[in-house]
Parts: C-alpha cells; sequence; structure tokens
C-alpha cells in the first residue's frame, strides 16, 4: 500500500540484471550537480565559481564526516594540487579561505540550492514512480525536529544562545527531505509544520508524526487536503490519550504482529464525536516487544485501512534512522560550529543531498548501506558520476520504466517487496527511541 521507489528500483536493477559495468559513465558530470544555483555575488568580483566552490564543500563533508569553515578551508589546502587536477581550483596560490568558505554558506539562496539540485534527484524518482504507483497505493511521508547541537554558544559566554533545529520533512519512498526549516524556539514547530503542509500535495500521502503534531488543526489540514494521518498521542493531549485507553479497555478490535509489535485497532463507530480531530476513524495501539523493555504508544487515523496503518507505523521511524541517523553519524551534522541560522540551513540542505545520493547509489549498486557510504567517502565524485551517469542513461531509464510498468498488472506486487524491506534495505528501526518516546 505505500511504495517505496527505491526499493522496487533496486529489485528491477536486479532483475534486469544491469551492473555499473552497463553504465556509461561521464566522469566529469560531477561538474553539473550545482550549475543552476543562484549565485548572489557580483560577477566582477567573482573568482571562485560558486557551483565549483559548493561542489568542493560537499565533498569535504563526505570525506570528513564533519565540518566547519576552518575545517573546510584546510582540506582545501591539503587537497589543493587534487583539486587543481579536477578543475575545481585553479590557481593554488589564490585558495577560498575559511571567510570565503563561511560567506558562501550564509549568503547562499537556500531556496535555490534546494530546488537546483535535491529537488533534481525527487524529480526522477517521482517520475519512476508514476510507472508504478496504483491509484489506491499511497506514499509516505514523515514530519519530525532536529536539533543541532553545535549551533549555539555555551550559557557562560559572552553572547549565550541556544541551539537551532529543523523540522524535516522526509519523502520516505525518494528518501528526499523537501523542508528542513529553520527552528528558533521549539514551540514554534507546531505552527510551521501546519505552515509546510499547507503547500503539500497531500493526495495519496500518508503522514505521520510525533506526539507534538498531534494537534487538531493538524489533523484538519491532512484529511481537508486528503491526505492520510497516524499521529502518536501522548499526555500532551490528556483527554483523547485517556479515551484511547478506556475505548480499547472496553470494546473489541482486530490485532496484528509485525516486525515484533502488536498492533492492535480499535475501530470508531460513524456517528463518534472526534472532538475537532477531523476525519478520526480509529485508534491504534502498538505494543514494541523488541527490546529489553516493553512499551506502548497509541496513535489516532483517519482510515480505515489496516495495511496501510500498520506500514505506516513501520515507516514512521525512517526519517530518524534513514535521515537523522545518517546525518549525525555518518555527516556529523551535529558537529557543524555555526550559529548563523541560514549557513545552519544550508549545510543542512547540503547534508540531505548527501543523504539522498547515498539511498540512490545502494539502489543502483544493490550493495549495503555501509559499503555506499564508503564508497562516497573515499571516491565521491566517481560516485556521484555514476549516479548522474545512470539518470542520464535512455537505455537503461527505458528499459527500467518498461519493467516498472509491468508492477501495476501484478496485484501482489507491493506486498512482495513489503515484505522484503527489513531483509533487502534492513528499514527496521537500528536506534533506539528517544527518551519521550519511551
Amino acid at each position: 500500500m505505500i511504495v517505496d521507489i527505491l526499493l522496487i528500483m533496486s529489485e528491477k536493477i536486479k532483475e534486469l540484471d544491469i551492473k555499473t559495468d552497463d553504465i556509461v559513465i561521464d566522469y566529469r558530470s560531477y561538474l553539473h550537480l550545482f550549475s543552476s544555483v543562484k549565485d548572489f555575488r557580483q560577477k566582477g568580483k567573482v573568482i571562485y565559481p560558486l557551483d565549483d566552490l559548493l561542489l568542493i564543500i560537499l565533498i569535504c563533508i563526505f570525506e570528513m564526516g564533519k565540518v566547519s569553515y576552518l575545517a573546510i578551508a584546510d582540506r582545501i589546502y591539503t587537497k589543493k594540487e587534487a583539486f587543481k587536477k579536477l578543475g575545481l581550483i585553479q590557481d593554488t596560490t589564490r585558495l577560498p579561505s575559511h571567510d570565503t568558505i563561511r560567506r558562501i554558506l550564509t549568503n547562499i539562496d537556500s531556496t535555490s540550492l534546494l530546488e537546483e539540485t535535491l529537488y533534481g534527484f525527487y524529480n526522477f524518482l517521482k517520475s519512476l514512480e508514476r510507472n508504478v504507483k496504483k491509484d489506491h497505493e499511497y506514499s509516505h511521508t514523515g514530519i519530525d525536529g532536529k536539533g543541532n547541537c553545535g549551533s549555539g554558544r555555551h550559557k557562560d559566554s559572552v553572547k549565550p544562545k541556544g541551539n537551532l533545529g529543523h523540522l524535516n520533512v522526509l519523502d520516505s519512498g525518494t528518501m528526499t527531505c523537501l523542508y528542513s526549516e529553520t527552528l528558533n524556539q521549539k514551540d514554534s514547530e507546531i505552527k510551521l509544520c501546519q505552515t509546510i503542509l499547507e503547500d503539500l500535495d497531500l493526495k495519496r500521502k500518508l503522514i505521520t508524526a510525533d506526539a507534538l503534531h498531534c494537534q487538531k488543526e493538524t489533523a484538519r489540514l491532512i484529511d481537508d487536503r486528503k491526505g492520510k494521518y497516524v499521529l502518536c498521542v501522548k499526555e500532551n493531549q490528556k483527554l483523547l490519550y485517556e479515551e484511547i485507553i478506556q475505548r480499547f479497555a472496553r470494546y473489541p478490535y482486530t490485532s496484528h504482529e509485525a516486525d515484533g509489535r502488536t498492533i492492535t485497532i480499535l475501530h470508531l463507530p460513524k456517528n463518534y464525536s472526534t472532538d475537532g480531530f477531523i476525519g478520526m476513524k480509529c485508534f491504534i495501539k502498538m505494543t514494541n516487544k523488541r527490546g529489553k523493555r516493553e512499551y506502548t504508544r497509541y496513535f489516532i487515523t483517519n482510515t480505515t485501512d489496516e495495511e496501510l496503518m500498520i506500514e505506516g507505523l513501520l515507516n514512521r521511524w525512517s526519517i530518524e534512522n534513514d535521515l537523522h541517523n545518517t546525518k549525525d553519524v555518518f555527516l556529523g551534522e551535529d558537529k557543524f560550529h555555526g550559529t548563523d541560522a541560514k549557513a545552519n540551513k544550508n549545510v543542512t540542505i547540503l547534508n540531505n543531498i548527501a543523504v539522498q545520493l547515498i539511498y540512490i547509489l545502494r539502489s543502483i549498486t544493490g550493495e549495503e548501506l555501509r559499503r555506499c557510504k564508503d564508497r562516497f567517502k573515499v571516491y565521491p565524485l566517481d560516485t556521484i558520476s555514476l549516479i548522474l551517469s545512470f539518470m542520464a542513461s535512455e537505455d537503461i531509464i527505458t528499459r527500467l520504466t518498461t519493467e516498472l510498468k509491468k508492477r501495476r498488472d501484478q496485484d501482489s506486487f507491493h506486498h512482495v517487496f513489503y515484505l522484503a524491506i527489513n531483509t533487502i534495505f534492513d528499514r527496521s528501526p537500528r536506534i533506539k527511541p528517544r527518551s519521550d518516546d519511551r
């Protein structure tokens, strides 16, 4: 019921026996990755092309696992001859300084950076998804906030400042972080989420979010825009929380076992008063028995499709495991030190690009995630060129598209891939729940 185009693409590439040797690689295609990003600088005063600088910064992110303005400048100095051979540095006696790196990240247009790079990969994957997705199937979108631990100043400093954060909106089937909007205060996350939902096309989308976003207005926005929601409920909605517990104790429900969890679903009567949670049709109780400590979570949803609910619950952690965890552990996002909000946002977008490239590579090669990360760390430009050349291969994409279209004639196809998720992509939770989700 939930389409994961990266997973489906990976399986079809295996069936077609497409190997990396079959891809005609343009080893300098990486030069075009940032070529369309808007340059804020005056042309007559430009020494370093913007697209080259952004590519160098992305390389440093891949290679170092953590970045700062000074660290990037030092890496450029250390690799100046290599960058010159690649055509990214013209004059090794006039290298970009850490102030230049800081000015680029602080002033570049975040919207242009997002739309001219990340959305290109997203649109490519969505074009493939359109050949595969049936009318009754959904894509999954996860919403969650993430703090950037290196973005503040210590309380004992002259000008103390709290850490910045970002509200991330992830299309998990394409591993595209569609939004990374800056948060200055935690309580602004609810309103920001609702503003983003107003801009999104929610038709045939299943939205999952934590208890902070279990809000009447959020539920209304999703339901009014023809989307489906599965929202976690905690004591912040005390009356609803107590009502769910009491109804599970008094009324019959259906029960399912999935991925080490017991999921029970209680369908509400048609005349049930939703008390402002527009469209609410079912309560869900999920008991996790996988770890040493058993815990239970409650959810509300505006769908009666039990399979969709279960898939939504299993996918809800993808934003933590596949996006946030990769950005912190592999890319060191929490270790980026810089207090400027715009610079933090642009680094976050670059990290989002890096994550999506890693997952696209895994679909193309079928390699394990850790090996894809290692390939980017050792050969970032060659690996980017491989992906761009794959996308540009008319023969391969035509063959792939033809095979994807056949899926629509196979009614049980999505069940096969759904069961394969844990073995092929290991999408099951790999990190412990946060303390506030226990």
